[in-house]
């Protein structure tokens, strides 16, 4: 069985010089998120962390709040107005446009937002299901739509099941 030490590590790339034989840890930063690890290249000297996590003064919950109401189809106007009322913190239009070009390849929908007409308040539908028990039940039309081009089977289930 192989042996392995502190030194068998995968140490981190160095932003700076694409590098991870110069890496070293250099303490540990405290934060209102958490703790982070740092790290110090002995190669081109500078310091970076592990955290993919960009530093912003707004909480991952608002963050997210606001890019869910951008992919239900509201404007950024508006993500900007129902953001200020919920967390009582509304962002700048800017700073929500960044956030949606930051998570654009994680967040399929916003793609798609672009070539479809959307009302934000016919883009879902639920249904109160009572079967042992009383639970609503929730699905996105346009994506349910497009998906029943691959799997016209889906299409059928939800019809059934909302019947049921």
């Amino acid at each position: 069985m192989p042996r392995t030490g502190r030194n068998d590590r995968k140490k981190k790339i160095c932003p700076g010089c694409r590098e991870s034989a110069n890496t070293v840890k250099y303490g540990i930063r405290h934060t209102s998120k958490g703790s982070v690890q740092k790290y110090h290249c002995t190669h081109c000297g500078i310091y970076f962390s592990d955290t993919s996590r960009p530093k912003t003064q707004y909480s991952e919950k608002l963050i997210l709040y606001a890019v869910e109401q951008y992919n239900k189809g509201h404007t950024v106007k508006e993500v900007k107005t129902l953001t200020g009322k919920r967390f009582r913190r509304s962002p700048p239009t800017r700073t929500i446009y960044s956030w949606i070009q930051r998570y654009e390849d994680e967040l399929s929908f916003i793609r798609l937002r672009k070539r479809y007409d959307l009302d934000p308040d016919d883009l879902t539908t639920t249904h109160r299901f009572r079967h042992l028990q009383v639970y609503p039940f929730t699905y996105h039309r346009l994506k349910m739509h497009l998906s029943a081009k691959d799997f016209p089977q889906l299409r059928r289930y939800i019809s059934w099941a909302r019947r049921a």
